[in-house]
């Protein structure tokens, strides 16, 4: 059995959780090893103005296998099940680097 790193982004606003998916233009991307160790981070800022329906493709190009978004932003939700990325829902924290520290730490 071959263990992968899993590649997460978090899409934001003015460098917290962005509340609406569609309207975001960076994310922050964690590569995170199979010990739960955060491996890199980045911001990437999305090349071109991509339409909703591409979002989910872009990110897929990307080897992304998990995005956080608001619970409540049906948009990412149908997004990103269509493209078969997990979408791990957020509820009263908007800080990307606490988001991704309480994930690691509660695996």
């Amino acid at each position: 059995m071959t263990i992968t790193n899993n590649m997460v982004a978090i899409p934001l606003d003015v460098g917290l959780l962005s509340k609406n998916f569609v309207d975001t233009n960076q994310f922050e991307m964690f590569i995170i090893d199979p010990d739960g160790k955060i491996k890199k981070q980045s911001t990437v800022t999305i090349p071109i103005a991509e339409e909703s329906n591409t979002l989910g493709d872009w990110l897929m190009s990307l080897g992304v296998s998990k995005v956080f978004a608001c619970k409540n932003d049906d948009d990412a939700h149908k997004i990103l099940q269509e493209h078969k990325i997990e979408v791990i829902n957020v509820e009263g924290e908007d800080n990307p680097e606490k988001i991704i520290w309480d994930y690691v730490n509660k695996r």
